[in-house]
């Protein structure tokens, strides 16, 4: 009797003390968001009215003393002004400038490319489709293509199904199915992953730095101002895809994630992690999934993951303790 007397206590008191801690991580979790690194709250910086002037705008202005005004179809100025329609959105603009556009040199493969980034923010997804295979037929190895075109198999996968499981006699099955099924929901998500992965690996043969059109384009004409010819990197930034290989990481990360592969899922996040791209939530789905799969050790390490990578949430530390608690029981 007094041994079970002193177990039941001491039980009582493990769970008073994962209480306290839990109370500690909660505590320290609103004093950071709350204070600055000091303790006190964060003030804005100086000069912060000059900081938040708007930037002067992208194309160079035209200076008098310098020569006479830039001809209205120079190449790097039309160049820059499709840059800032896609900066601001204008999808259809952007695209009826670059239709108009005399393409040269090596700027035809990011002409496709842009106009696809167009069309799919736009949801037409079938000259999406078009402009992204004149893209892989110019550059078959070209990373950002293959990117679209990730992104475009998970846009096709939203409006895609998948067939039901086969119920019933074969017979039956055979007059009420189509002979050649159409792509499902799980084969566009396949098709999906893999051009994500296939845009990580060839990345690194993208250079920011290339221009999009011949330096001689810009100085064809010395009695007109040239502008600085702009660059694949400035193109990407306008578009939103500047930083592509660590989306696809966070993207793979989730969809690894929902497919139960959970060391693949966790890889990615990480990389993702180190460039500040994870998805507020990923991590935490992540243990999540580790802790119904009764994986608590690593489930309590994925939720430090999250915790420590800014997620604005008590789950992560709370779900620390909780499968911290049980992995040690089960040991």
């Amino acid at each position: 009797m007094l041994t079970l007397r002193r177990m039941s206590v001491e039980g009582e008191f493990v769970k008073w003390m994962v209480l306290l801690m839990i109370a500690a991580v909660v505590a320290m979790f609103l004093a950071t968001r709350l204070a600055g690194a000091d303790g006190t709250p964060g003030l804005l910086p100086a000069g912060i009215d000059a900081m938040s002037k708007p930037m002067p705008p992208t194309v160079a202005p035209y200076f008098p003393e310098v020569g006479p005004p830039l001809r209205t179809n120079e190449p790097n100025q039309v160049l820059w002004r499709i840059i800032e329609l896609h900066r601001m959105g204008q999808v259809e603009e952007a695209i009826a400038h670059w239709q108009r556009f005399d393409v040269q040199g090596g700027t035809e493969v990011w002409q496709h490319v842009a106009i696809a980034a167009s069309y799919l923010q736009a949801g037409d997804l079938q000259n999406t489709e078009a402009q992204l295979d004149g893209a892989l037929e110019l550059e078959p190895q070209n990373a950002v293509a293959h990117y679209y075109v990730g992104l475009l198999r998970l846009a096709q996968a939203q409006a895609a199904r998948n067939w039901p499981d086969m119920i019933g006699p074969p017979a039956i099955m055979l007059i009420a199915l189509p002979q050649v099924a159409p792509n499902t929901r799980d084969m566009y998500e396949m098709m999906a992953m893999q051009e994500l992965a296939k845009a990580i690996d060839l990345a690194p043969a993208i250079d920011m730095q290339t221009p999009l059109a011949p330096y001689a384009w810009a100085t064809n004409d010395v009695q007109y101002l040239p502008l600085v010819t702009p660059t694949v990197g400035d193109l990407l930034l306008a578009l939103g895809a500047d930083r592509y290989p660590v989306r696809a990481h966070n993207v793979l990360g989730t969809m690894y994630t929902e497919r139960g592969l959970f060391v693949e899922a966790e890889q990615h996040l990480d990389v993702a992690a180190v460039e500040h791209m994870n998805g507020a939530t990923a991590y935490r789905e992540l243990g999540a999934g580790l802790e119904a799969a009764g994986r608590y050790q690593d489930a309590a390490r994925v939720f430090m993951k999250a915790f420590r990578n800014g997620d604005a949430n008590l789950l992560p530390a709370i779900k620390v303790f909780i499968n911290g608690w049980k992995a040690a029981d089960a040991d």
